[in-house]
C-alpha cells in the first residue's frame, strides 16, 4: 500500500481488496478488544463469541455467527461485512451492500435491519469500523466524491467530514468513541503518493513519527485514561515494521521487517498489540514481548488475558479432490472452532470479532 488514495474507481477497487485481504479479507477495519487479566486455559463456554464474515452461495453474502449459530444479513449478493460490535445484546455489523447502480454503498446492520448510510449513490463508498456508545452508532469509513476518494465518519445516519476533505487521500482504518468524543485512526496521502500514518480527534488531525520513513499507516485506536494508543507499521519498498505509538512516540516491535500491527489494547498499563511479522506468522505482542499464535486469524480480541481470533482456514474437498474451500471459523488461543457455511466449495471467511 505504497500509494495514496486512488483518484479512479480502478485504485480504489484495489485498495478495498488490500484492505480486505489484511484485515481481514482489511481491516480493516477494526477490531475493539478489552483487557483483564493474563491467562489463555479458559474453556470455551466462558464467553460468548460474536464474529461477522460471509458465505459463498453462487456469490458471496453478509451474516454473522453468535457462537456457531449463523444468522444471515440482508444485503443480496456481493455485500460484505467489515466490523462487529455488541451492545446491550444487539448486534451491530457494519459494511457494504451493491445499490441499484452497483456500486458499493455503506451500511450497518443493527441485528438484522440493515441501515443505509449518506453517500453519493454513483460511486463506491464502504464502512471500514463500527463503535456504539450510549445508545448511538459510531461508523467510519470511506467514499468517492468525483475522483478523489475521501475519509469520514458516520454518526447514527450523518456524515461527519474529516478536515479539508475537499483533498484525496485520507483513510480510516479504526474508530473508538469516549462519550461523545470520536477518535480515528489511519493515514493521510503525504508526498509523491507515500502514507503518513496519523489520528483524528473529530474531524482534528495529529500527524504520527515513522523515523526516516516516507510510508506509514495506524491500523488501530484505542483510549485509556485519556492516552492515545495507536499501532500499525511503517516503512519502504515492500519492507514494514510493526509498531505502535503512545500518543506521538513510536516503539518498534520487530527489528526486522516485514510485519504490520493491526490491533491494540491496555491492561494494567501494559500495552497489547496483535498482529503478524515476517514468516511466522499471527502473533501477538505484551510490551514487546512477542508470543506466535498458529493460526490464521486476521481479526483479533483480547477478553480476560485471552487471546481470541477470527479468520478462515484452507480445506480440501473430501468429495473433489480438485476442489478446495475455505472455512470461517475462530480461535481461543490455539483452538480451533469451526463456523457453519452453506456449501463447502469457494471462499467463506470471518472479518471481525468480539467477546462477551
Amino acid at each position: 500500500m505504497k500509494k495514496k488514495l486512488m483518484l479512479t474507481d480502478n485504485r480504489l477497487s484495489l485498495i478495498k481488496d488490500i484492505i480486505i485481504r489484511l484485515s481481514i479479507v482489511f481491516f480493516l477495519g477494526f477490531v475493539i478488544v478489552s483487557c483483564k487479566k493474563d491467562s489463555n486455559d479458559v474453556p470455551n463456554n466462558k464467553y460468548t463469541v460474536y464474529t461477522a464474515g460471509f458465505i459463498w452461495n453462487n456469490g458471496n453474502f453478509p451474516c454473522y455467527w453468535k457462537g456457531t449459530s449463523r444468522t444471515d444479513l440482508p444485503g443480496g449478493i456481493g455485500a460484505f461485512t467489515t466490523s462487529i460490535f455488541v451492545s446491550d445484546g444487539i448486534v451491530y455489523t457494519a459494511g457494504y451492500y451493491i445499490n441499484s447502480k452497483g456500486r458499493q454503498a455503506p451500511c450497518y446492520w443493527k441485528g438484522i435491519e440493515k441501515i443505509n448510510l449518506s453517500c453519493d449513490s454513483t460511486y463506491d463508498a464502504y464502512t471500514t469500523s463500527i463503535f456504539v456508545s450510549n445508545g448511538n452508532v459510531y461508523t467510519a469509513g470511506h467514499y468517492m466524491s468525483g475522483n478523489n476518494g475521501l475519509a469520514c465518519y458516520w454518526v447514527n445516519l450523518v456524515r461527519k467530514e474529516l478536515e479539508d476533505n475537499s483533498v484525496s487521500g485520507k483513510f480510516v482504518s479504526s474508530i473508538y468513541v469516549v462519550d461523545t468524543t470520536v477518535y480515528l485512526g489511519g493515514y493521510r496521502s503525504g508526498q509523491l503518493y507515500y502514507k503518513i500514518p496519523c489520528y483524528w480527534i473529530g474531524n482534528r488531525r495529529t500527524d504520527l513519527s515513522i523515523d526516516n520513513s516516507n510510508n506509514g499507516k495506524v491500523s488501530s485506536i484505542y483510549i485509556s485514561n485519556g492516552t492515545f494508543y495507536t499501532c500499525g507499521s511503517y516503512g519502504d519498498n515492500g519492507q514494514t515494521i510493526p509498531c505502535y505509538w503512545v500518543g506521538s512516540v513510536k516503539t518498534d516491535l520487530e527489528t526486522v521487517p516485514s510485519g504490520n500491527a493491526k490491533s491494540i489494547c491496555v491492561e494494567g498499563g501494559i500495552i497489547y498489540t496483535f498482529g503478524f511479522y515476517s514468516s511466522n506468522g499471527r502473533c501477538y505482542w505484551k510490551g514487546t514481548s512477542r508470543t506466535i499464535l498458529n493460526n490464521y486469524g486476521e481479526s483479533f480480541y483480547l477478553k480476560d488475558g485471552t487471546v481470541f481470533s477470527a479468520g478462515s482456514y484452507y480445506k480440501t474437498n473430501p468429495n473433489d479432490p480438485i476442489d478446495a474451500f475455505y472455512v470461517p471459523c475462530y480461535w481461543i488461543g490455539n483452538t480451533k472452532v469451526d463456523l457453519p457455511i452453506i456449501t463447502d466449495h469457494n471462499h467463506n471467511s470471518t472479518t471481525s470479532i468480539f467477546v462477551e
